[in-house]
């Protein structure tokens, strides 16, 4: 692009290097400023250029393919992203992914309820838009029995119950092939250790299953379903006194 650089421009009208237009003035023997090819073949390419640059072909009945062409080159600021979700999903998905927004497997993150506490048996309904499911596990634990005395000068010394067990899991939606889980009861009162109740969560292939075994908890971008069982989660060793 270059400015007006004809011999009758007039110099530095707008600053140092800056050519600009005059209309001259016969009286004092000004002369308008000409125009030349290379200005004009300037000014066509530049304006061309953007149009063609937006995918789109000259036409010589249209007088608004610069506009437009200038809207789908540009975010628009009165509504930001409009025009991206205009231009469809695959827009969408490819705007997500360059800023880094989705996931290996092309989930957008974000959380789709608040966790919610499951405390009797029953089966998980997870919202049509979840992929993942977030679950937490925590254990209620098995008793301890008790050592009564069997004589005169005997104390009985009886060992407590072990803590309930913690689990935290990501869970693929998609990889769940049963969605019944059960709540175990929590370990009876007795004189005699007692254990707590299983507690499993929905029905995994087997190498699923084995491979949440040893994941660590990690905060993630994926959609996902928050879940928190509480009661006796874990089957706990029998306590013995």
């Amino acid at each position: 692009m270059h400015r007006i650089d004809t011999p009758t421009a007039q110099k530095d009208k707008f600053g140092a290097g800056k050519n600009g237009f005059t209309r001259g003035n016969p009286q004092t023997g000004i002369p308008a400023t000409d125009l030349d090819d290379d200005y004009f073949d300037m000014l066509q390419e530049e304006l061309a250029g953007v149009v063609e640059a937006a995918g789109t072909t000259l036409d010589k009945a249209k007088r608004n393919q610069l506009l437009t062409a200038m809207k789908a080159l540009l975010l628009s600021r009165g509504h930001p992203f409009a025009d991206i979700k205009a231009d469809g999903a695959p827009a969408i998905a490819e705007a997500l992914s360059n800023l880094g927004l989705v996931d290996g497997d092309g989930f957008v993150g974000r959380l789709l309820a608040p966790p919610f506490r499951l405390t009797a048996s029953g089966t998980y309904n997870p919202s049509p838009e979840a992929k993942y499911a977030l679950v937490v596990l925590q254990a209620a634990g098995g008793n301890g029995g008790n050592a009564p005395a069997t004589g005169s000068g005997v104390v009985g010394i009886g060992v407590g119950g072990s803590a309930g067990g913690y689990a935290k899991f990501l869970v693929k939606i998609s990889d769940i092939t049963n969605f019944n889980y059960t709540v175990g009861v929590h370990a009876s009162s007795s004189n005699a250790a007692t254990v707590g109740g299983s507690t499993p969560f929905a029905e995994l292939p087997a190498q699923v299953a084995q491979a949440q075994q040893f994941r660590e908890p990690r905060l993630v971008h994926r959609r996902c379903n928050p879940v928190v069982l509480s009661a006796v989660m874990l089957q706990m060793p029998q306590q013995r006194h």
